[in-house]
């Protein structure tokens, strides 16, 4: 509904070529590499205190990996290996803490109370975040800066979303036996990693301003025509598709907020939602008569990672931001896959970012300013303006009306 309503303008305003690559290493522009630097120093200093605890070797295991991974401009990867340091680090901190305590109901307690407060952060710092947004409406005119500001979004709305665990955590810890550390970890992970990934995607929008003023600029016009169909009612009613429930009960705040940048984002990100259902019902039927389907899926997910590349996004101006991203994902589960440890929902979650990586880049080249000069193969591509893709738009919209 939404998400193919918002497909069509897209597809209505610029025609993409195929591509088919080798896939890059991931290239991601230069804000993103210093901005990973700065978190891995920030989470050094959370563990300064703590090296001589016996949980810190395997925390620092993975700022080690980070710096690796950083060396090789895998930003996406660090930041993975950034999260998972801090949350080792929480949650022997919170463990430690908790040791003097008498009972291990007092225990659990003691770590649903602190958490919760983490959780409170979380949707505090996200509605704090929105208020940014929202207030850099109208004035960003650089596409770049456009881009950047799109993929902060993601990061936070995707941080937002984890917040919503907390609750289910919270009534099942109390019934467990002893003082089980993973569900320690499992709340450090939802409420406080929120906290941290919103501040993440803080510190990418500020950096946008760094961007603005620079050429290529952005299509306004282009730009208005998405923002509005992305704050236009879905149409869903009642039949909000299972998928998509999760999102919409944000997208619905979003657009009577009159969030623009977020709306579409959320469109983005249903888009996304769609897709990895689509996957799941292909491979977990097969897993649900007892069929070995992780290598399978993951063949699927380098078949399309090996028609991935940043040429598609570069040669309209832009950063390529989402699909590097979306490239660090993939080769990151990969690595689980070779190591045997990859589950069917790590490659779903993976393969999903490579379509929405296409879904984010169609959305900016629909809104860049840059014509690339022809290819002597390319065919020119019959013109198709905003005023047809209004009109495609009208005719979808009555259709979902009438369903």
């Amino acid at each position: 509904m939404k998400h193919a309503l918002f497909a069509l303008v897209i597809a209505a305003l610029v025609l993409l070529p195929s591509a088919v690559a080798v896939p890059q290493v991931p290239a991601f522009p230069g804000e993103m590499n210093a901005l990973a630097r700065k978190w891995q120093a920030e989470a050094l200093a959370l563990g300064a205190n703590d090296t001589a605890r016996e949980w810190y070797p395997q925390a620092e295991g993975f700022l080690k990996n980070a710096t690796t991974a950083l060396g090789q401009g895998r930003v996406r990867t660090a930041m993975y290996d950034i999260e998972t340091f801090t949350e080792i680090v929480l949650t022997g901190q919170l463990m430690d803490q908790a040791a003097s305590l008498g009972s291990d109901a007092e225990k659990r307690s003691f770590v649903i109370e602190r958490t919760a407060a983490w959780n409170q952060q979380a949707r505090a710092d996200w509605q704090d975040y929105r208020a940014k947004l929202k207030a850099t409406e109208g004035d960003i005119h650089a596409l770049n800066a456009m881009e950047l500001a799109l993929y902060s979004a993601d990061q936070a709305l995707s941080a937002a979303m984890q917040t919503t665990g907390h609750d289910q955590l919270a009534r099942d810890f109390p019934k467990t036996s002893g003082f089980q550390r993973d569900y320690v970890l499992a709340l450090v992970r939802t409420d406080h990693t929120s906290i941290l990934d919103l501040q993440w995607a803080t510190d990418i929008l500020d950096a946008v301003a760094q961007r603005e003023g620079l050429p290529p600029r952005l299509d306004s016009k282009n730009w208005s025509i998405m923002a509005n169909v992305a704050l236009a009612d879905p149409g869903y009613g009642d039949r909000i598709p299972n998928q998509l429930q999760a999102l919409e009960e944000f997208g619905k705040d979003v657009r009577a907020h009159n969030e623009s940048t977020m709306a579409l984002v959320i469109s983005l990100a249903e888009q996304r939602a769609s897709r990895a259902t689509s996957i799941e019902v292909i491979f977990g039927d097969a897993r649900s008569r007892g069929l070995d389907v992780v290598h399978d899926a993951a063949r699927g997910m380098n078949l399309q990672l090996n028609n991935t590349t940043l040429e598609t996004a570069t040669k309209y101006g832009l950063l390529g931001v989402f699909t590097a991203d979306a490239i660090d994902r993939a080769v990151f589960t990969d690595e689980f896959v070779d190591r045997g440890q990859a589950q069917l929902s790590f490659i779903i979650a993976a393969w999903s970012g490579l379509d929405h990586q296409a879904y984010a880049t169609q959305t900016l080249i629909a809104a860049s300013t840059v014509v690339p000069p022809p290819t002597p193969e390319a065919k020119k591509p019959t013109p198709m303006g905003v005023e047809l893709a209004v009109v495609a738009l009208a005719g979808l919209a009555l259709s979902i009306r009438r369903r």
